[in-house]
């Protein structure tokens, strides 16, 4: 999946939650609570897509970083 399609079916305005998640402010669970769970999904699948070895929680080991760089660079 490409950047645009994944901004396309995850609405613009679900990036700055991404961008959140991804620093490791909040959990899988917490984000599914104000995305809800499809929108979730369709994150962690991307997530895995971009950054092959990103796992839930790998956020707090330092691969944040790589997701970011992914979406402000426009690769995906």
């Amino acid at each position: 999946m490409t950047q645009l399609e994944f901004v396309a079916k995850i609405g613009s305005d679900s990036l700055n939650i991404v961008r959140i998640y991804s620093k490791g402010h909040l959990t899988l669970e917490e984000m599914a609570g104000i995305l809800g769970k499809d929108r979730t999904e369709l994150i962690r699948q991307y997530m895995g897509s971009v950054i092959p070895f990103w796992k839930p929680g790998a956020e707090k080991q330092g691969t944040a970083c790589l997701l970011e760089n992914s979406l402000t660079e426009g690769r995906g």
